[in-house]
């Protein structure tokens, strides 16, 4: 069978499974997917509804996150198929069908772009964001490089904050957990409060969140748990509405965080290249370490936006600003044991500046159309990296840092051919610019100039869309993905890696009918010049795969089964390999069958599956809800079972196939705005591999937290 007869035999039953009501009910649940009523996206820069759009798109919003009892970023692996959330050491790198980033510098950024607030966040480091106030989440899956830029190869995720309201409002909540293994538990406590300043001119709001949690990882070195994690979060906003054509908000985040339980690793199947000498704890269990000091993270972020919407008769101008001012210091164990002196002494920083401005025509006709630019800057680096590893010789002090400046133009154009018959058409041209700097080793020589990598690229799309039938639409979608070259500073590597491009045909439709709500989509993707990372001689090496090629099917659906219970379910089914990928740097280490006495070496691993991509997921939510004559009770239970899933570049890394979920009951007296709660995550207990940091010391890995049960206490008006 000819690759291209595969595909077209894959697409064509994503599309015929979207048609046969007996097999809607077994297709994936998108928890977004309200039967009762419109979802409204915003993925094509304007708002739509979800059935209206010819792209794959998951839609949480808050009320479905919090019956799922999503609380971060991370926790949206459970809710959204395709999807995962995962680290590489303390770089939060989300993979979308299979599309991933391994990139482990300061200067790296993902290629499934995350925007909060409508604007592009390029810092990896500690980037799991926590959702105190959210309004909603779309995750969209495949390329979006003609509306949302270069780094959006395998996808977007948009995180919508609460905007301020001329109606008064305020929420407060306040929750314990318990882990259990010696933690003092979890404390949260947060407030979101909106009004006006000015009758239906000027509004304002307010988010204040704090988190204490206790450690659930014990040292065995020590005795002792790790440290606690600390966090503190405010959100201010501004609403300026003179007119009802003029429409300006203005925002101001701060987000402080000292966390230590992200880097209190365990060794993989005990596998460390100092196991064995006399006096070295080596631990291999979950939720313990081994280690001589006290790593941390401590995140210091403050983000600043602008959005002005000026409508006429002719559409609506709108320009989006934003600024990120970002420094993260980093004490880590380098060689994870109570070996003394292995350490990772690191201090990032990074300051960005984006700039949007487009135009969004009404309907003229049978044609509208979005034009726009975008501006993006980004000074980004380590000063300094210290890195000593005195287990193997090794200590450096690197004064590193990057200029990233990129300018684009976007453009998209909708054709009613007819009164069922959608054609769009578009793309964006980049011109990006990346320049490297680094010092000699040791401080011996002032900071060089490492060369200056140029990318240019136009990432077209192209799509249509055919209503079936009033309930049912068909769609094709083609869009090209686009993800820059860039120097890896902190190696000092003079050559740069190349551009990354991903080329996609997805076929889909979308159905919705009274009480059910179904999207299902096929898709193939062309992948070349990966950009991947491997750690060798104690500093991550920047390099490209040849090629990969990744197809499967993913699909959500959503049935109203009563007026009191809502079920949803979602599946994802995945082929993803790597094509060419012939030189693969790796990191070898004494157990390996074919150990060559080298800890850094080179394999051929084309054929091989990719990482972060299982073969098969399942996401289920059901979610109930009763009025009595006391209050409502509500009741939630949520799962999500994954195959095996490969975990790094070295295939001895792997997540085996597993099931975890959450479960709340909730109780809203009547005639109050008092919510009590009861709610468990993980309950299964499950050992779920969250990041991985595979480097010449050792198989390190960090697991995802065990069972939390806790109580929680809600208000508003």
């Amino acid at each position: 069978m000819t690759r291209s007869s595969l595909v077209l035999q894959l697409l064509g039953a994503a599309a015929i499974t979207a048609g046969l009501p007996g097999v809607a009910a077994h297709a994936q649940g998108d928890a977004a997917a309200q039967p009762s009523g419109d979802i409204i996206v915003t993925a094509q820069r304007r708002s739509e509804r979800l059935q209206d759009v010819p792209v794959s798109v998951t839609a949480q919003s808050a009320e479905q996150l919090q019956s799922a009892n999503i609380t971060n970023a991370r926790d949206l692996t459970l809710v959204t198929p395709g999807l995962r959330v995962e680290a590489n050491g303390v770089n939060a790198q989300p993979a979308l069908r299979g599309v991933s980033s391994t990139l482990g510098s300061s200067n790296a950024e993902n290629n499934v772009a995350t925007y909060v607030d409508g604007i592009y966040q390029p810092n990896i480091t500690g980037a799991f964001f926590s959702l105190p106030d959210v309004e909603n989440v779309q995750v969209l899956k495949g390329p979006q490089g003609s509306l949302y830029g270069r780094n959006a190869t395998g996808g977007v995720i948009l995180i919508n904050s609460k905007s301020p309201s001329f109606t008064p409002h305020m929420d407060l909540g306040l929750s314990w957990a318990h882990y259990g293994r010696g933690s003092e538990g979890e404390l949260n406590a947060q407030a979101f409060v909106t009004g006006p300043i000015i009758d239906d001119v000027l509004a304002a709001s307010l988010t204040l969140s704090s988190r204490e949690l206790g450690s659930y990882v014990r040292n065995v070195a020590t005795g002792r748990n790790t440290p606690d994690n600390h966090n503190r979060f405010l959100r201010a906003k501004l609403l300026f509405q003179p007119t009802d054509r003029i429409r300006l908000e203005g925002g101001f985040s701060y987000n402080r965080e000292r966390n230590a339980i992200d880097l209190a690793y365990t060794n993989y199947k005990g596998v460390n290249a100092l196991a064995g000498l006399p006096g070295v704890v080596i631990v291999d269990r979950p939720w313990q370490t081994s280690s001589d000091i006290q790593s941390y993270i401590d995140i210091d972020m403050k983000s600043y936006s602008l959005k002005a919407d000026f409508e006429t008769d002719f559409g609506t101008f709108t320009s989006m600003t934003g600024y990120i001012d970002y420094s993260t210091p980093v004490v880590q164990e380098a060689d994870y044991s109570n070996f003394a002196g292995g350490l990772y002494d690191i201090f990032s920083y990074s300051k960005s500046f984006s700039q949007d401005v487009y135009f969004t025509s009404n309907k003229m006709g049978p044609v509208s159309f979005i034009a726009g630019l975008n501006y993006y800057r980004r000074n980004v680096g380590d000063q300094p990296a210290f890195i000593n590893i005195p287990a193997f010789g090794y200590i450096d002090r690197i004064y590193n840092h990057s200029i990233n400046k990129s300018l684009s133009g976007f453009f998209e154009v909708t054709l009613q051919a007819t009164e069922r018959l959608k054609i769009i058409g578009g793309g964006r041209y980049t011109r990006d610019k990346n320049n490297g700097f680094a010092n000699g080793f040791n401080d011996v020589t002032p900071e060089a100039f490492l060369g200056e990598v140029k990318s240019k690229k136009f990432t077209p799309r192209a799509a249509i869309m055919f209503d079936a039938t009033d309930s049912l639409n068909l769609y094709y979608n083609y869009a090209q993905g686009f993800k820059a070259g860039l120097f890896n500073t902190i190696a000092r590597q003079t050559t740069a890696v190349r551009p990354e491009l991903l080329k996609s045909h997805e076929l889909g439709a979308k159905f919705k009918s009274g009480a059910m709500a179904l999207n299902v989509a096929g898709f193939h993707y062309d992948y070349k010049n990966l950009q991947a990372t491997t750690t060798v001689g104690g500093v991550s090496t920047l390099q490209n795969a040849g090629s990969a090629e990744i197809y499967g099917i993913d699909a959500d659906a959503s049935l109203r089964a009563s007026d009191d219970l809502t079920l949803t379910l979602g599946a994802a089914w995945l082929h993803a390999k790597y094509d060419s990928f012939p030189n693969a740097s790796l990191v070898e280490m004494p157990t390996d069958p074919d150990f060559d006495g080298t800890l850094d070496g080179r394999a051929d691993i084309s054929g091989q599956r990719m990482i972060r991509a299982p073969k098969f997921t399942l996401n289920a939510l059901a979610d109930y809800h009763h009025d009595f004559d006391a209050g409502r009770l509500a009741m939630s239970v949520n799962g999500y079972y994954s195959t095996k899933v490969r975990m790094a570049l070295e295939s001895r890394v792997t997540q085996k196939a597993y099931f975890t979920g959450n479960a709340r009951i909730a109780f809203t007296p009547a005639d109050t705005g008092l919510t009590m709660s009861v709610f468990a995550r993980n309950f299964t207990n499950t050992k779920v591999i969250g990041s991985t940091f595979i480097n010449p010391s050792a198989d390190a890995v960090l697991y995802a937290p065990p069972r939390q049960v806790g109580v929680g206490l809600n208000y508003s008006f």
